[in-house]
């Protein structure tokens, strides 16, 4: 324990140092009509949040699904169309996903190896 006396001369912090945090950074974010977030990570991965809110107006946000990444992935750019969701990175790839029901691309396409950047509807 330490001993705090510089606010609070009562209080004593317990730090916890068996947890090792590493931060993963966001690459792009894009909502669904409806109440979803989609984010890719740093490594790849893609994230489904669902915004539920409260009747006082508070926003909950819970994961739904998570599809881990790849080594040689990237995701640059995400935009859905209704329930489905589309990426793309450069590798010059753009992908079709479901992530609600798969955890793997329904379909992807090349952009003959050019990367993409962005993506919109």
């Amino acid at each position: 324990f330490t001993r705090v006396d510089f606010f609070l001369p009562d209080m004593e912090i317990h730090r916890l140092r068996f947890i090792e945090h590493t931060s993963r950074p966001i690459h792009c974010l894009a909502f669904s009509e409806g109440n979803r977030l989609a984010l890719s990570r740093g490594d790849g991965s893609l994230e489904v949040w669902n915004v539920a809110t409260k009747d006082g107006g508070d926003q909950r946000y819970y994961q739904e699904a998570c599809v881990p990444g790849r080594d040689d992935a990237s995701v640059e750019a995400l935009v859905w169309c209704k329930e489905r969701l589309f990426s793309a990175g450069i590798t010059g790839e753009i992908s079709e996903w479901d992530p609600l029901r798969h955890l793997c691309p329904l379909r992807t396409e090349d952009s003959c190896y050019v990367p993409v950047w962005s993506l919109a509807l």
